[in-house]
């Protein structure tokens, strides 16, 4: 989906709904049903990618790849997340999310959130609205906004990802999510351990039905 900023031609009057500044922080919540892998056609499965179009060698690329990984065998089986701003990547596989979590054909939620804290860049991760891990102190310095034209695709990816997971799948829709997902969020800002345990697993606010 991508990002808007225009509002009847007046620029500057409606946010970007993609915004991304860790100083604000970003958080994306969904639920998540999986019975299994086919190895045969990738080891690695996109849950959500957000690009500036920017290529990876680009200092001005900014891009945040959500995935699930087989891993190549049992219990390997893993969620990252991928964090890019200019020349720095850094790439962060999940401890306590393993095992048969992602073939188990049970839904459950995740939550990821990324932001500034003092001079060095957090990332904290949930699983059914508790808190299963955080990265260490050293993991990474703070990132910068990403700017530019911002688009996201959720269940594929955008363009080739400099990772080992992908390593030869490149392009536009290539490692599509085989599964089931539901209530996709991405929030501009820091939610808090206390938000999300609150509210994984009802609506919040929005044009939402009663059923």
């Amino acid at each position: 989906f991508p990002s808007h900023d225009t509002d009847g031609g007046r620029r500057g009057t409606r946010e970007s709904n993609l915004k991304t500044n860790f100083y604000n922080g970003v958080t994306v919540e969904f639920w998540l049903k999986k019975s299994g892998f086919d190895i045969s056609k990738s080891e690695s499965e996109v849950v959500f990618d957000l690009w500036n179009g920017e290529p990876s060698s680009s200092l001005s690329c900014g891009r945040i790849l959500i995935g699930i990984s087989d891993g190549g065998s049992s219990p390997n089986e893993c969620l990252y997340v991928t964090l890019q701003w200019g020349s720095t990547i850094k790439n962060n596989t999940v401890p306590g999310y393993t095992g048969s979590l992602f073939t188990s054909g049970q839904w459950h939620h995740y939550a990821i959130s990324a932001y500034n804290s003092g001079s060095e860049l957090k990332i904290d991760f949930y699983l059914d609205g508790g808190k299963v891990y955080s990265t260490p102190a050293g993991f990474a310095s703070s990132f910068e906004e990403i700017t530019g034209p911002i688009n996201a695709t959720i269940g594929a990816l955008q363009t080739g990802a400099p990772v080992s997971q992908f390593t030869g799948i490149n392009g536009l829709g290539y490692g599509k999510l085989s599964g089931s997902i539901d209530e996709f969020r991405f929030w501009k800002s820091y939610r808090s351990p206390e938000q999300i345990a609150k509210n994984y697993w009802t609506s919040v606010n929005g044009g939402i039905t009663t059923e």
